[in-house]
């Protein structure tokens, strides 16, 4: 019997310089930012963060069109993903929509359904 090996996947680095949206918020619209950031509430609309890390945390449900430098879901998300660098997609987390990246890593019991789009090579910083 063959023993399986699980693939390394570093997650992204975080800033210092970081922006938080809680639980009980709901926000609508666009955002561009040129920091990190963690969304535990819920989120409408489009995020615009290219050089930055977007986290959806476990108790988040985001719909949104979404650049990233890289983005770490564990949560709720549909729509599209532009990740410059990577998407990782959590054990528990759930994606419906289009991802657009280079790198790509998927949890066991994690549910996505969409289209996968492989950049050859990252884009320059």
């Amino acid at each position: 019997m063959s023993e399986l090996k699980k693939t390394e996947f570093q997650s992204p680095p975080i800033s210092s310089h970081l922006s938080l949206m809680a639980r009980e918020t709901f926000i609508e619209g666009k955002i561009k930012a040129n920091n990190d950031l963690i969304i535990h509430g819920q989120y409408k609309g489009s995020l615009r963060l290219p050089g930055n890390t977007l986290i959806i945390e476990k108790t988040a449900r985001v719909e949104a069109s979404v650049e990233v430098r890289a983005i770490i879901l564990r949560g709720y998300f549909k729509g599209n993903i532009l990740a410059h660098e990577k998407v990782l997609i959590e054990s528990g987390a759930f994606l419906e929509g289009e991802i657009e990246t280079p790198c790509l890593a998927i949890e066991e019991k994690a549910q996505f359904k969409g289209r996968i789009k492989m950049k050859k090579e990252k884009l320059p910083r």
